[in-house]
């Protein structure tokens, strides 16, 4: 329909939405400032009386706490050079190192997904590590939660889940408790 006109907007908390001849739109759309100027303005409900702690509270174990660590940590055990990232400290596992490296590229580089080509670039040049196929290592730590593959064949990114991204960072941590 040529002449159909489409209004959608919100006021606080109301939304109005409508679409047809200008006319009519405009029609409904004063109705509805005139209703929402009339209703009360509802606030968030304030706590009269703080709420109060329990005799015995139960406290649960914390997990350390790893805050994100910044680059010139990381440089200790890990450089960057273009789109490669590598480590310069060797990792216990496999595992370790391939998490490390994608930690590095979202950490040095900004990048929250990445090729597989960059990462295997960066095992490779770490050097010590054997992978043929770094695809089914990616699988793999996505499989036990580690990773988020997107995409399928050749254009799959992969990026670190929150208990990945924890996990990079544990390992980090501990890596840079070796360097001096």
């Amino acid at each position: 329909m040529e002449n159909t006109y489409r209004l959608k907007i919100k006021i606080g908390q109301h939304e109005f939405e409508a679409e047809g001849p200008a006319q009519i739109v405009q029609e409904q759309f004063e109705s509805f400032k005139q209703l929402v100027s009339t209703m009360p303005v509802q606030q968030a409900p304030q706590a009269q009386n703080p709420p109060q702690e329990p005799e015995n509270p139960v406290t649960m174990p914390q997990e350390e706490s790893y805050g994100e660590l910044d680059v010139s940590q990381l440089s200790k055990i890990m450089k960057k050079e273009g789109r490669l990232v590598s480590l310069t400290v060797r990792a216990k596992s496999i595992e370790d190192a391939c998490l490390l490296v994608i930690y590095g590229q979202r950490a040095l580089r900004g990048m929250e997904l990445t090729t597989g080509g960059e990462i295997m670039d960066g095992l490779t040049a770490t050097g010590g590590m054997s992978v043929a196929r770094v695809d089914r290592l990616l699988e793999k730590l996505g499989r036990e939660g580690d990773v988020i593959v997107t995409g399928t064949r050749r254009s799959k990114r992969y990026r670190l889940t929150n208990s990945g991204f924890a996990k990079a960072q544990r390992v980090a941590s501990d890596l840079l408790t070796t360097v001096v």
